[in-house]
C-alpha cells in the first residue's frame, strides 16, 4: 500500500519537498497513515505546518500512488524497545495486526478456497458466478437453527439437508444409482423424473420440472410481499415506501422462472444471493433488520417449496 505527502514553502510557489513510499504484508488505512507520519516527522523542521488545501492534498494522494511501485519500508522490530515476541509470517516480516483476526483470515481463504474447488459445488457456478452469492448470508443460513432445540434429531436433519442440497447430493435419482447400482435395472436408466416423467431426475431438475414452474414462481410472488410488509412495517418510512415496489418489481429474482439460470435455484440450493441481500439492505440500512429479514425470507421459500413438492408427490 502506497502513502506520500508534499511539503509547500508558503513564501514560494515551489514544492521544497516531497516523498512517496510504500508499506508490506497487512493493507491498512491507518498504517499508511502512520507511515506517512513517520517520514514526515524525520525531515521536516519542527515549526512545519501541515497543508490545508485540496490541491495539496491531490498531490499528496498522487505520491502515495508512486509508493504502489517501490520497494516497501519496513521497520525493524528489533529495534522497539520491552518487545517480548515479533510474531512473523513465513519469515516474510512481523505480523502487525492481531494475531488472532490475522490467522482467521488466512484460515478463512484456504478454507473458501477449498469450499469452491468442490467437484459438487461446480453445478452451481455452471450458471451463476461466485459473485451472485451473498457467502456471509449464506453462512449465516447454513448455520440457522429452525428448531428450539440446541441437539436435537429434527435440527440434525434438516442441517443434513441445507448440507446435501448445497452439495447437489440429495437422494435423487441420479445420486440413488449411483451408489445402489444393484437396485436399478440397466433398463430404467437414467431415472427420469417422479413429476413430469421426461428429463432425468437430478439435483440440478429439482424445482425446475415444467410441473413446478408456475407453483415455485408463485412462493416467489409470496416472498415478495413478505419482504414488501417486513420493510413497510418495520421502517414506514417516506423513502421506502416510495421506492421498494419499483424495487421489488425490477429485482431478477421475482422475475418468472423459466430454467436453472434463475437465482431463485440458489436458495433451492440454500445458498443467499447477493441480490436478495442488497434489495433488502438498501431499504433497511441496519444489518440486524436485514438478517432477519434475509433469514426470513429463505425459511418461507423452503418451506412452501417443501411443502409444495410434497404434496404434488403425493397427489400424482
Amino acid at each position: 500500500m502506497g502513502f506520500g505527502w508534499v511539503n509547500k514553502d508558503d513564501s514560494s510557489t515551489n514544492l521544497n519537498i516531497s516523498f512517496f513510499g510504500g508499506t508490506s504484508l497487512s493493507p491498512s488505512s491507518s498504517k499508511a497513515e502512520a507511515y506517512a507520519i513517520l517520514t514526515l516527522l524525520l525531515v521536516v523542521p519542527p515549526n512545519f505546518k501541515a497543508h490545508s488545501g485540496d490541491f495539496y492534498n491531490d498531490l499528496a494522494d498522487k505520491e502515495a500512488g508512486k509508493g504502489l511501485n517501490v520497494p516497501p519500508i519496513t521497520i525493524n522490530p528489533k529495534f522497539i524497545p520491552d518487545v517480548a515476541m515479533i510474531p512473523m509470517w513465513d519469515c516474510i516480516g512481523p505480523i502487525d495486526r492481531d494475531i488472532r483476526k490475522f490467522c482467521q483470515n488466512i484460515t478463512d481463504a484456504v478454507t473458501f478456497d477449498s469450499f469452491t474447488s468442490n467437484n459438487n459445488l461446480q453445478l452451481l457456478f455452471k450458471n451463476h458466478s461466485t459473485q451472485a452469492i451473498s457467502w456471509s448470508y449464506t453462512k449465516l443460513w447454513q448455520h440457522q437453527n429452525d428448531t428450539l432445540d440446541v441437539c436435537s434429531s429434527d435440527k440434525s436433519k434438516k442441517h443434513s439437508f441445507k448440507m446435501k442440497s448445497l452439495n447437489h447430493i440429495l437422494p435423487c435419482g441420479d445420486v440413488l444409482s449411483a451408489h445402489y447400482p444393484s437396485l436399478y435395472s440397466q433398463n430404467l436408466l437414467p431415472i427420469k423424473c417422479p413429476l413430469c416423467g421426461r428429463a432425468d431426475d437430478t439435483n440440478q431438475h429439482l424445482g425446475f420440472c415444467p410441473d413446478l414452474i408456475q407453483l415455485l414462481t408463485n412462493v416467489l410472488l409470496d416472498a415478495k410481499a413478505l419482504i414488501s410488509k417486513r420493510v413497510t412495517t418495520e421502517l414506514n418510512t417516506f423513502y421506502t415506501n416510495s421506492t421498494l415496489t419499483r424495487d421489488l418489481d425490477a429485482s431478477p429474482l421475482f422475475s418468472p422462472v423459466v430454467d436453472a439460470t434463475h437465482l431463485v435455484y440458489l436458495i433451492i440450493h440454500n445458498v443467499v444471493p447477493q441480490s436478495l441481500v442488497d434489495l433488502i439492505h438498501s431499504h433497511t440500512r441496519k444489518t440486524s433488520h436485514s438478517t432477519s429479514i434475509v433469514m426470513d425470507v429463505m425459511k418461507l421459500i423452503h418451506l412452501q417449496f417443501l411443502l409444495m413438492f410434497g404434496n404434488i408427490t403425493r397427489n400424482p
